[in-house]
């Protein structure tokens, strides 16, 4: 609260027995006379000599005592040695606490690190949700006023002499001197004791003093300081802007006190009065001193005296003049908003109550001040706002229209490298298409905060979905090295633009998506905030040319919106006028940059490619649940597509249209960016039930659908019928390995026909007999081909089996017309793969053999890598290596051994007419900390390119956003695919894996920017160690430099990764359990073709679905394709229902880069066809010929 008085000038009164620094925290100021402290302590070696802004090192701590509820601040824990307000601390004195199993805690002696970071979760345990107090005797050689200054993690009570001066009362994870309190230290020792409690993760405390000035024996004051910014006042003349902060330090008032700039040469004289200052009280007094234009330099300089009737002090004040741009209306746009996480603040319930209180308390802050705005990020939120409160839809929805509220396009933040094309596509139209449908709201922005990564065709996805304009933000800065491992180094605003071109406008949010957390505090401590912030972004429009419009997001995870934030911003204006701080929405942030640009004020770059995700690893954290909704998403497509065709075959078809919708949702909401965090067992938990359930949900649609076609096929008489189903838009070749149980006994053999029966080679494996030696259940091995988008069906029918292998296999050896592959009996490694196409040995086995399994330890977090020297390979325990099949059809080789203690199967298989090797690990892992699990691929080619897939696209390594500098340089996500080749031939790798690694990390110079070494428990693990010396720092390598091409690559998946949460270091990913991962590899002539790489991925994500016929008169034939596709380069990824019910949306894409005309034939002839965006809005209509 700020109370003008008359005749002040610019002087403002703070806080008034209120507040100090912040109106809607309590700060107590205590100004009392207090007596010396004449208790002998008993730790006077632990005494900290008064230094002014000198954090104090030396603590004596007690705890931890219990913090359940998150409400025990305010509970007095040491009431049995005088309390809060009597305590004497030392380290004998015991007190009751419930949180250790004794009962029983005492004080000890604690050091600050460098930083004057006091770390309680380093040094208790248990060490979550808890209290501690921390005690310091502050010895002055006199009275001595001081600022003290105070940062914590998270809630904070400061006693000085046994009385409460400071109060912090709400969650936070503030660094040094968040917090500025006056006091009055007495001459001799004074106890300083901290309280601090912790919600959920980090834990610590700042504290130091700053000796405050003294005016005369009353009036104290703090170094005056003049603004960076200069106010204008005409053409000719800036006003610079001092101001000094004056502490009453007695009982009684004290006035007038005068606060003088004096003139000079280059400056007018400058002059403020308060009339009187109340006691305890702290005023903040500002004066103005003009300045000709014509004289300004880049250094401020004035001399200033404060005075009363009893003294005066002068000091000479030098501060730094920021340059601003030269345009009339640089801005800064203010959007409050609130980061949507579902959960890592805490659990999902707990998150979604938050964000959506965050939607309703933007309406109430819109009561007291009208032109408050709010942007939430998410439909989902929104959605479940009027869920709740269903009878506030029309005011939400006039809210919506006049831009005061405005939501982003994404239905839920998503991950969008992990996420897959579709997946994110259907994130945009299940959220643009409710607003649409809800509100008649058409937004054409999308935020994607918290997200380290974002992928090469989002620009086109977007602008094909109506979004123009995109909010990106993240970074993660290592401070013990000062270094930014993120990544992002251009412009805060550019134009990113697709392989197609495409373009969307794009803002990496400026200094994060709190940056605004700098106003949610009293004006006086925000002014410097906001110098600061201004001067950086100053200098980055002058640097890259910008428009001088900055964005300042306000809203950090699940934050409420402040209104302190909008009373700052106008406090702001009227005091310098520029630059001018407005509270305003995306849109309109977004319409002052395209109106600058208009104006010719500063310009914008085009940049294209991927920005690589740094979190690409984060697959290997919650393995299960990212392979289970991969998995689910390859059946709901499928799903989809033969429902649609369903729906046009039979009238009386039921589109499955909201189950297919409830599943995607569910995917999506497990594929929301968050995993781990506070609570982060219970979410995770619930996130893999979610992925579980979506994954039951997908495959109960897919049979269901696939059902119907088959009871309306017409079978031949004999034989049991399988049909095989291609749910991808070409004719393939592909295994079919399928179990059937014959209802009938006598059948001694079996054989296969096709549906024109015509014997097919098949390997039958007799899994059980009836009592008469029949067969009762036998595994079907087969290669099938399927037409495009559509079944076949094959006959197995009693009969001898005359299939002949062309397979040669051995227990070390497996060869057939492609490769010869040889197996190391002792390790299970692949020790050679002779590719016959290209006459050439792929594998380079100097250092590692091919699908070998690594373990590196890993002391790092889910975002972030910390390896040690300590690593351990499969080879060093033996394996049993054994020819498990060996029959016409295929042949394998399975490896039993274990890597550290976990045990290993690997699969190594062969086909006798398939041109690609299948691998598949089962890796059993036992819950060991701390381990990274990697497979190796050490594929040998000359000066190779390599090149991966990501959604709708591939990259080739190298050729990334030049602006975007990863974290892990030598990591990348892919989708489907992995390829390694030169201008002679390459090696194809499809993976259900998304996280590699492409260099070797035992190599030093692709170690990651620390090692450790000598590590503390693993309860005491550290994010930030701060200069610890178990650490040993090295040279970054980033994304642009020469050695990362010039270097061999390594290709390894990354399977697991039991590294713990960066929002709860308690919380490891342990993933006990048996996890699968499948691989196949594939060569090529000549340079990679990328339609056959991606055709090769799909195929290897998209196994053939076998369902049994029965013999019915049905009216479809045993054989049938539904769509064909004339150009292989032209690949389709999905076969939909139109969401007006009127047609099908069919979704396609390019995959080689190049124009293409390309005709779609359907199995029925069409009457209309409308070019459409992603969310089925009609654009044109496309010519048909002959209906295709």
């Amino acid at each position: 609260m700020i109370d003008k008085k008359d005749n002040c000038n610019s002087s403002e009164l703070l806080g008034l027995k209120k507040s100090i620094f912040s109106f809607s925290k309590l700060f107590i100021v205590v100004c009392l006379l207090f007596i010396s402290l004449s208790t002998v302590y008993a730790q006077d070696d632990n005494i900290f000599q008064f230094k002014s802004n000198t954090f104090i090192i030396d603590w004596l701590v007690c705890g931890p005592f219990p913090n359940k509820g998150s409400n025990n601040i305010n509970t007095d824990f040491l009431f049995e040695h005088g309390g809060e307000t009597g305590i004497n601390p030392s380290p004998s004195l015991e007190h009751s606490s419930s949180s250790v199993p004794s009962g029983k805690v005492t004080w000890k002696k604690i050091k600050a690190d460098d930083s004057g970071k006091l770390d309680f979760r380093a040094n208790y345990f248990p060490n979550d949700k808890n209290v501690a107090y921390a005690a310091a005797i502050i010895e002055c050689d006199k009275k001595t006023p001081a600022l003290l200054k105070t940062g914590s993690n998270d809630r904070l009570k400061v006693w000085l002499n046994g009385k409460l001066v400071h109060y912090y009362p709400e969650p936070r994870a503030s660094g040094p001197d968040a917090d500025l309190t006056p006091v009055l230290l007495n001459k001799g020792k004074n106890l300083l004791l901290a309280k601090v409690d912790q919600e959920g993760g980090n834990w610590w405390l700042y504290a130091r003093f700053e000796k405050l000035i003294s005016v005369d024996d009353r009036i104290f004051i703090l170094k005056p300081v003049v603004s960076p910014i200069s106010k204008k006042v005409s053409e000719t003349t800036m006003s610079d802007i001092f101001t000094v902060l004056a502490f009453n330090a007695t009982d009684a008032p004290v006035g007038p006190v005068y606060f003088d700039v004096l003139q000079n040469d280059e400056r007018k004289k400058g002059h403020s009065v308060y009339p009187s200052i109340e006691p305890g009280q702290t005023v903040r007094m500002t004066a103005d001193s003009e300045i000709e234009i014509s004289k300004l330099k880049d250094t401020i300089t004035a001399d200033v005296k404060i005075s009363t009737v009893k003294g005066e002090k002068t000091l000479n004040i030098k501060g730094k003049r920021i340059t601003l741009p030269n345009y009339e209306d640089f801005q800064i746009y203010i959007v409050p908003h609130s980061h949507a996480d579902l959960s890592w603040p805490a659990t999902p319930e707990v998150s979604t109550n938050l964000n959506v209180k965050a939607i309703q308390e933007s309406i109430n802050i819109l009561a007291d001040l009208p032109d408050f705005k709010f942007s939430e990020e998410d439909v989902f939120v929104l959605r479940e706002f009027l869920r709740r409160y269903p009878e506030r839809f029309e005011e939400v929805k006039s809210l919506l229209h006049k831009n005061i509220l405005e939501c982003g396009g994404f239905y839920l933040g998503p991950s969008e490298t992990l996420l897959g094309g579709e997946g994110l596509i259907r994130n945009l139209y299940f959220g643009k298409l409710w607003l649409k449908n809800t509100f008649g709201l058409n937004t054409e922005m999308a935020w994607n905060v918290d997200e380290p990564g974002h992928t090469l065709q989002m620009p086109q996805i977007l602008s094909k979905a109506g979004i123009k304009n995109f909010i990106i933000w993240k970074v993660l800065m290592r401070y013990e090295n000062n270094l930014n491992v993120t990544g992002y180094v251009g412009p805060a605003i550019f134009k990113w633009q697709s392989p197609d071109g495409s373009t969307v406008m794009v803002t990496h949010s400026p200094e994060g998506y709190g940056t605004g957390a700098r106003l949610r505090r009293d004006f006086y401590d925000a002014e410097p905030k906001m110098h600061q912030f201004i001067e950086s972004e100053a200098a980055e429009i002058i640097k890259w040319k910008l428009p001088p419009v900055v964005l300042m997001a306000d809203g950090s995870d699940v934050s409420i919106p402040d209104a302190r934030v909008a009373v700052n911003a106008k406090l702001w204006n009227e005091k310098y006028g520029a630059p001018k701080l407005k509270i305003a929405s995306t849109v309109e942030y977004f319409e002052a940059v395209d109106k600058a640009l208009q104006k010719g004020e500063g310009e914008v770059q085009t940049i294209t490619g991927e920005l690589p995700s740094w979190w690409d690893g984060t697959q290997s954290v919650e393995n299960d649940a990212f392979m289970l909704t991969r998995h689910a998403e390859y059946f709901l497509t499928t799903a989809e597509k033969f429902a649609a065709i369903n729906d046009v075959l039979f009238s009386d078809y039921d589109y499955p249209r909201l189950a297919i919708n409830n599943a995607w949702k569910g995917k999506l909401w497990v594929h929301e960016h968050n995993w781990g965090g506070k609570d982060g067992d219970i979410s995770d938990a619930i996130k893999l039930a979610r992925a579980r359930a979506t994954f039951r949900q997908s495959n109960d649609i897919v049979t269901s659908t696939l059902d119907t076609l088959v009871s309306n096929i017409r079978f031949r008489d004999s034989g049991i019928p399988l049909v095989i189903f291609n749910s991808l838009t070409w004719k393939r070749t592909d295994i079919v390995d399928h179990v059937i149980v014959l209802k009938k006994q006598g059948v001694l053999n079996l054989h296969l026909l096709d549906s024109s029966g015509k014997e097919v080679p098949v390997q039958i494996e007799v899994q059980a007999v009836n009592p008469d030696g029949s067969i009762s259940r036998a595994e079907i091995i087969f290669e099938a081909q399927a037409p495009a988008l559509g079944y076949a069906t094959y006959y197995l029918v009693p009969g001898k089996n005359k299939t002949k292998t062309s397979l040669f296999a051995s227990v070390n050896t497996l060869e057939n017309r492609f490769f010869k592959v040889k197996i190391d009996d002792q390790t299970g490694g692949i020790r050679s793969i002779f590719d016959k196409m290209n006459n050439s040995e792929i594998l380079d086995t100097s250092k590692y053999q091919g699908n070998e399994l690594v373990a590196l330890e890993n002391f790092g977090v889910d975002e972030a890598e910390e390896f040690t020297d300590k690593w351990w390979r499969m080879s060093e325990k033996p394996a049993s290596v054994t020819l498990v099949e060996s029959g016409p059809v295929r042949a394998k080789i399975l490896v039993k051994g274990s890597i550290m203690e976990s045990g290993r199967n690997q699969e190594i298989t062969l086909y006798a007419s398939l041109p690609r090797i299948d691998m598949k690990t089962e890796l059993t892992w036992d819950g060991s900390r701390a381990i990274q699990i990697n497979a190796v691929f050490p594929f040998k080619l000359k000066q190779p390119r390599l090149t991966y897939e990501v959604p709708f696209g591939m990259v080739e390594y190298g050729k990334e956003n030049p602006n975007s500098m990863a974290a892990h340089p030598t990591i990348r996500g892919t989708n489907n695919w992995i390829d390694l080749s030169n201008d002679k031939m390459g090696v194809t790798l499809a993976t259900e894996v998304t996280p590699f690694d492409t260099k070797d990390r035992l190599d030093p110079r692709f170690h990651d920017a620390r090692i450790i070494k000598g590590r503390l428990p693993n309860v005491q693990f550290s994010m930030f160690d701060d200069g610890s010396q178990s650490y040993k720092t090295y040279e970054r390598i980033n994304m642009r430099d020469p050695m990362l091409l010039q270097t061999d690559f390594v290709i390894q998946p990354i399977l697991l990764r039991s590294v713990f949460s960066c929002g709860d270091q308690n919380l490891f990913f342990t993933q006990e359990g048996m996890h699968p991962y499948r691989f196949s590899i594939s060569t090529h002539k000549n340079a990679l073709v990328p339609h056959n790489a991606a055709k090769f991925g799909w195929e290897h994500n998209t196994p053939f679905i076998v369902r049994r016929g029965e013999k019915k008169n049905g009216k479809l034939p045993d054989t049938q394709s539904f769509i064909e596709v004339s150009e292989p380069n032209v690949l389709v990824s999905i076969l939909k229902k139109s969401e007006d019910g009127k047609g099908i949306v069919l979704r396609c894409y390019e995959t080689d880069g190049k124009d293409t005309d390309v005709t779609i034939t359907f199995f029925k002839s069409l009457t209309s066809a409308i070019h459409t965006n992603i969310i089925e809005e009609n654009e044109e209509e496309v010519k048909l010929e002959n209906g295709k």
